[in-house]
């Protein structure tokens, strides 16, 4: 299970504010200057490529799948403030991002009905890697890292702390999560004004 990277958008934006994502950006530079996930991403298209020629007739009459339910844990690395603050949004804000998250999946956000269900669901965990009760919502102070409360995470430029700095900082099993890191910026914006990379991922494979 791979994870997700996104700065915290919880708060309402100027009009003119523009997010975009910064999957594209990353993934290109990976592909560029790591030839092991090069070669990982390569494989995998080659087998899904072989997979849908071999088995066409069964994947257009493949009966509807049981839903899949991934176990999430927000990773919330804010700036000391408190629950509630700008770079520290509410458990209400982040269930309703995943709210969010499973309308879109199921078609059923308004704009996106008719595209289908595709029978998966994300939903916060609820033991944690010690089998301990969790709301799946992890609180990190990343002020501990220089630069990270002014410039936050960067992505397409050096403004700010790596990101497997951040990463670093707290991770659960990878394997039985899908962990999502919620930052303040990203590349020194935080989101509020013009144009910002509003989060990113990589493909499965990605170191």
């Amino acid at each position: 299970v791979s994870g997700f990277l996104v700065i915290c958008l919880f708060s309402a934006f100027a009009a003119f504010s523009q997010g975009r994502c910064g999957f594209d950006i990353l993934h290109q530079k990976r592909m560029a200057t790591d030839p092991a996930y090069k070669a990982g991403i390569d494989e995998q298209q080659e087998w899904i490529r072989n997979y849908i020629r071999d088995h066409r007739n069964e994947i257009m009459n493949m009966p509807q799948a049981a839903l899949y339910t991934i176990p999430v844990v927000v990773h919330v690395i804010h700036t000391g403030g408190a629950v509630g603050t700008t770079y520290n949004p509410t458990d209400a804000q982040i269930q309703n991002a995943i709210t969010y998250l499973n309308q879109v999946y199921d078609g059923s956000y308004p704009g996106t009905q008719g595209v289908g269900e595709i029978q998966i669901n994300f939903a916060l965990a609820t033991r944690d890697p010690g089998c301990n009760p969790t709301t799946g919502i992890n609180r990190v102070d990343g002020s501990v890292l220089a630069d990270y409360t002014s410039l936050g995470v960067n992505a397409n430029n050096t403004n700010g702390v790596n990101e497997i700095d951040v990463k670093n900082l707290t991770r659960w099993d990878p394997y039985r999560y899908y962990n999502i890191w919620i930052v303040n910026r990203i590349d020194g914006n935080d989101g509020t004004s013009g144009s910002f990379i509003g989060g990113f991922a990589y493909f499965p494979g990605a170191s």
